[in-house]
């Protein structure tokens, strides 16, 4: 917005900058991986360094379901993980089947785990897997849910944590459509004898996978009983790249783009006020430059 006279300029400059990166599958190892819930029961923290031990790098852990359910041993699982030295993100149960909206949905998620999705955790996961959502609805409603979603937590939360989708390679195929297909998969895909280091399972309308859970039926040191086995389409870097990113990503941004703005409309850089500010929550910036200049001098 501009305000001028022959003798002052107020230049008042917003902006909103979302910063984001390309997830590409690294050429590397698939780096390996668990999820779990209350079904494992409590995890120590030795069981955490257990699993740790045993080479697995991150882990997606249950935190809520539809609008009513807390997983218990989220916080401890989260928490013990992280300080195991396990890159761990929260995971929401969905029940679109029950009618539930996608924007109460996510609005619980944030209520249950919103303390856990900003940095160093991993983005946040939309778990799509109940029975019946294939029989009660089309691609157009499920499509649509995912997306308002996924939107709302972005809403809370801010596009860095934008929420990773799992879904089995049928949902992919079957029950979804294009709008969804820029989202990041993590795919489930159980075949009989998986190579999951090489492997590469089917992702329906989606282009590739980020993460793939290939067998419900693994064994871990650590875990009692049977658990989810994941790998990631990459290294570890590429894991990290799906970390929530830290506040000051918005400031460097806001940096660059003030000097961007001043440039492009011609702007003194005199400024006599400059105000930069970051918002960690919407990775976003606003930036604002007053340029007064001493009162009877005119600014061509």
């Amino acid at each position: 917005m501009f305000f001028h006279s022959l003798k002052t300029l107020v230049v008042s400059y917003t902006c909103f900058v979302v910063v984001a990166w390309n997830s590409a599958p690294a050429a590397a190892a698939h780096l390996e991986g668990v999820d779990i819930s209350h079904w494992q029961g409590a995890l120590s923290q030795l069981n955490w360094n257990s699993v740790q031990s045993a080479g697995k790098s991150f882990a997606f852990i249950k935190a809520s379901e539809g609008v009513s359910f807390a997983d218990p041993q989220f916080v401890n699982n989260i928490s013990r993980a992280t300080t195991a030295g396990i890159l761990a993100g929260a995971y929401h149960y969905a029940r679109p089947d029950l009618g539930n909206s996608a924007v109460a949905e996510a609005n619980w998620f944030v209520n249950q785990a919103g303390s856990f999705m900003q940095h160093p955790y991993l983005r946040p996961v939309l778990d799509l897997e109940v029975a019946g959502v294939n029989s009660t609805s089309g691609r157009t409603f499920l499509s649509n849910w995912i997306n308002d979603f996924m939107n709302r937590v972005v809403a809370l939360k801010g596009p860095s944590a934008e929420p990773i989708v799992y879904m089995n390679t049928n949902y992919a195929t079957n029950y979804v459509n294009s709008t969804v297909a820029n989202r990041t998969l993590w795919i489930a895909n159980w075949p009989a004898s998986p190579n999951p280091h090489s492997d590469n399972p089917g992702t329906g309308v989606f282009p590739t996978w980020a993460f793939w859970q290939y067998t419900s039926s693994g064994s871990v040191p650590g875990i009692s009983g049977r658990v989810d086995l994941d790998v990631a389409h990459g290294d570890m870097n590429f894991v990290r790249s799906f970390m929530i990113s830290e506040p000051s990503t918005s400031v460097f941004a806001c940096i660059a783009v003030l000097i961007a703005a001043l440039a492009g409309v011609g702007l003194s850089l005199r400024a006599r006020k400059v105000i930069i500010g970051a918002s960690a929550a919407a990775d976003t910036c606003l930036l604002q430059c007053d340029n007064r200049p001493d009162p009877g001098k005119t600014i061509a």
